[in-house]
């Protein structure tokens, strides 16, 4: 069908980040970047994000993630393993640690940490946790700055995925990574245009080859009536002087042999 209403198209992301005007740090966050949209936080139904996410930073290097009743999401941490234990046998020989020994479970926190020299993906968390989306923040935040991340409701202002479309003419995204939708079109069109020229050519050789044997069949079996014709009365004619020729030598025999007697 054709859209005819321009709100319809899909141009802008599904998600919208924005900083709070009030912050004093240098922080900034980036554009979410949606790379599940079947996590459980996605309503689509009803186009939003559950929970909206608001970041707030506790100082430079520490922050919290809220969740839309202001309090703090737990998120879990990495998870170590133990360090390998130092077992002893009867004679005071060190031997390998039980293979049975577990890792012990993960722990919550709901602090976070941000390097402001090579900034922080936000998600997932350095404990696996993962809410569909990517989002990055940079630069220096300080205490109290905040960063929120919602659902895109109108997506007024934001043309990315027309801007993410329209890369993709030169992003090499096939054969491999080694070629663009743009190049891989080229490439095919002068295939095909290469391949029609070949079968052109082969074609009008191949016709030509069936004219010359139907013209060699024709000079083998073929037969002209006119030529025929013109062949039969040539023959005729010849027969009838023949015949005159034996009609004459007959009476000159037949007067010669009278002449003895």
């Amino acid at each position: 069908p054709v859209i005819d209403d321009v709100s319809r198209i899909a141009a802008a992301g599904p998600l919208r980040t924005e900083a709070a005007i009030d912050n004093v740090g240098s922080g900034e966050i980036g554009p979410a970047q949606v790379v599940d949209i079947d996590n459980a936080v996605f309503d689509r139904a009803n186009d939003a994000l559950r929970p909206p996410f608001v970041i707030r930073f506790l100082d430079e290097t520490h922050f919290e993630v809220l969740d839309n009743t202001g309090e703090p999401i737990a998120f879990r941490t990495a998870a170590v393993p133990p360090a390998p234990g130092i077992a002893r046998d009867a004679e005071g020989n060190p031997v390998p640690a039980q293979e049975s020994e577990e890792a012990k479970p993960p722990k919550l926190t709901t602090v976070l940490e941000h390097d402001p020299k090579s900034g922080t993906d936000v998600f997932p968390t350095p404990g696996g946790d993962d809410f569909g989306f990517r989002v990055r923040i940079t630069g220096r935040p300080k205490a109290g700055d905040r960063f929120r991340i919602d659902f895109n409701t109108d997506g007024t202002g934001d043309n990315r995925n027309a801007l993410a479309l329209s890369d993709l003419q030169r992003k090499p995204v096939l054969a491999d990574g080694t070629s663009s939708y743009t190049e891989a079109y080229s490439q095919l069109v002068s295939r095909v245009g290469s391949k029609t020229h070949e079968l052109d050519v082969n074609g009008k050789a191949q016709q030509l080859l069936l004219q010359q044997a139907e013209e060699r069949a024709s000079e083998v079996s073929g037969v002209n009536l006119d030529e025929e014709a013109a062949n039969l009365v040539r023959y005729q004619n010849l027969y009838q002087a023949n015949a005159q020729v034996i009609s004459v030598a007959n009476k000159m025999l037949e007067t010669l042999m009278n002449a003895f007697r």
